[in-house]
């Protein structure tokens, strides 16, 4: 009798510690998140995991990838630090959040910001994760910024309506914290279809006389030599010079909006531009009319996708519509290599519209600790801002509206 209680107990003991131990192993097997101050020696560290991370489902797109954040790093937030959230799973990189810290936020309103570790130049920022378990890896990454008591403020800006942070913000609003949203860009983007006869067959109906109409400047543009479309898949800085020389002498540079107008532009696109090749993912293309270069490209391209940050045209040949015609040759190119989508990114404008008519929406995004100063953070984004931005439409009209 004595023997069966021992030996009871002894099952007894083993099953707790067999419970203990799959508790344990379930843990472990959690996403866990963790905010780091992070260097870009810390990104080239997480380099070949972080580039797979960003080369999966709606994740795939180059400004998610580690050399357009290490660029922005060294350029932009160079001699600070990045606090980025990383998510691991049984050690593997599951989720990050590269950001940065700043003492203002929405323009100039005082406050403790974290802000994305991105701007202008990288034209959308997002939660990079893993679809699969994006539902824990967006909790493990929120639990780690909660964690964080130096912030008063999460700001991202330029996500898009599909993206991850939403989830973020939601286990964010699950735990009272105050959230915000203030609409940006309504960004331009082309489904190419499969065939490839007509690649513009998704392209707004109501412009199709403009598109044909370009006919006429191909034949006008032509007088100065045979018309050609120049592909390079590499890193020819020559390239490189030509763009920002042809940008610096428009428009662009007279209002001081060109690449050569600020150094620290110049330099981040001198960082960003040999690794995107590196990886395959950099495309080049130039319209030339005889031996002269009248337009280019800066494009990106990964998988079956085109991302296009930047053309440029020679004012000289403005009356042949260069920009266009330049525009028309690379989505057939596009075509042809089997694209399937182009992105003309930024925001919504008629000589975008004329080729893509369907727009993927882009906000702000705001996390306010639910505190009375981040009560009133948030009524003054909410309610005082979009005051001031109708006034502004009324006054100047909407840059985005259509035409």
């Amino acid at each position: 009798m004595k023997s069966d209680s021992i030996k009871s107990s002894h099952i007894h003991m083993d099953l707790e510690t067999s419970s203990r131990q799959d508790s344990v192993c379930q843990k472990v097997s959690d996403p866990q998140g963790r905010l780091i101050e992070a260097t870009p020696a810390d990104f080239d560290g997480l380099r070949d995991q972080w580039s797979e991370l960003a080369s999966q489902g709606r994740a795939a797109e180059p400004f998610y990838q580690p050399y357009w954040f290490r660029a922005f790093a060294t350029t932009f937030n160079a001699t600070r630090s990045c606090p980025t959230v990383v998510v691991r799973k049984n050690g593997k990189l599951v989720g990050i959040l590269p950001l940065m810290r700043r003492r203002t936020f929405f323009g100039k309103v005082p406050g403790s910001v974290l802000r994305s570790l991105s701007g202008i130049h990288s034209c959308r920022y997002d939660f990079i994760s893993e679809e699969s378990e994006e539902e824990h890896i967006s909790l493990a990454a929120w639990r780690a910024l909660r964690e964080d008591r130096s912030w008063s403020v999460i700001e991202a800006l330029g996500v898009p309506e599909d993206g991850a942070f939403g989830n973020i913000m939601r286990h964010a609003a699950n735990d009272g914290y105050l959230l915000a949203y203030w609409p940006t860009l309504l960004s331009p983007y082309l489904v190419i279809p499969e065939r490839a006869d007509d690649p513009f067959v998704n392209s707004p109906h109501r412009y199709r006389k403009d598109r044909k109409r370009l006919d006429k400047y191909h034949s006008r543009l032509s007088e100065l030599g045979a018309i050609q479309l120049d592909v390079f898949d590499n890193d020819d800085k020559a390239i490189f010079e030509e763009f920002i020389a042809m940008e610096g002498a428009g428009w662009k540079g007279k209002r001081g909006g060109a690449i050569q107008c600020c150094p620290v532009t110049l330099s981040f696109y001198r960082e960003l531009l040999p690794r995107a090749a590196a990886r395959g993912h950099l495309r080049w293309c130039a319209l030339r009319a005889g031996a002269r270069r009248v337009a280019m490209e800066m494009s990106f391209t990964i998988g079956e996708r085109c991302f296009s940050p930047k053309i440029t045209y020679d004012e000289g040949v403005s009356r042949c519509a260069p920009g266009q015609l330049l525009a028309r040759a690379s989505i057939r190119e596009l075509a042809m290599r089997g694209c399937r989508r182009y992105d003309l990114l930024g925001a919504r404008a008629r000589y975008k519209t004329l080729w893509a008519g369907t727009v993927r929406r882009h906000s702000n995004c705001y996390i306010f600790r639910p505190s009375v100063i981040g009560t009133a953070y948030r009524s003054a984004l909410k309610d005082v801002a979009p005051l001031l931005r109708r006034a502004r439409h009324r006054l100047y009209g909407d840059p985005q509206a259509e035409s």
